[in-house]
């Protein structure tokens, strides 16, 4: 199950701890959403979901101007590019409730496929090894290399961190 700290701890580092305890309600109707998720539902309808109490939420807590400390002494307005990388982050609390099966994994190429979702090729990395080929999983092992070295966990959690 998907608990409210896990989606604030990836909250925090965005907007601040300051927004910690006001995102909590937030976070909890994350949550439920996503804790009540079924493959009859498109995982797009999930993320829009998330990025669009995220986004309302920030907005209303700082008086629309999104200006967020994420460290003392740090000011930074959030943009849209930043809701969209925090939904899909926040995504792959769901994707990682997956089971490694033929199914899931089709959900999650396809999803990919349609939204660039880096959430969804990590999940396929680091859980589907054994039912895509050593191409593939090297293909998206170079994709998540092309992005910035916060990213770089994920191979870290396949038993992969480059040297």
């Amino acid at each position: 199950m998907i608990s409210a700290a896990q989606v604030l701890s990836i909250l925090i580092p965005w907007v601040g701890p300051s927004l910690s305890d006001p995102l909590f309600p937030t976070a909890e109707r994350i949550c439920v959403r996503l804790s009540g998720y079924s493959p009859r539902r498109s995982p797009e309808e999930d993320r829009d979901f998330v990025r669009q109490h995220i986004f309302e939420s920030v907005d209303r807590l700082t008086g629309g101007s999104l200006l967020v400390f994420p460290f003392p002494g740090q000011e930074v307005t959030m943009c849209s590019d930043d809701f969209d990388t925090i939904a899909d982050e926040i995504m792959y609390l769901l994707f990682d409730t997956f089971p490694a099966d033929t199914l899931h994994l089709r959900i999650l190429e396809e999803y990919a496929e349609r939204t660039g979702s880096l959430s969804a090729l990590r999940k396929i990395y680091v859980s589907f090894g054994g039912l895509i080929s050593g191409s593939e999983r090297n293909a998206l092992k170079r994709v998540i290399l092309g992005f910035p070295s916060f990213r770089l966990y994920w191979i870290k959690d396949a038993g992969d961190f480059p040297s």
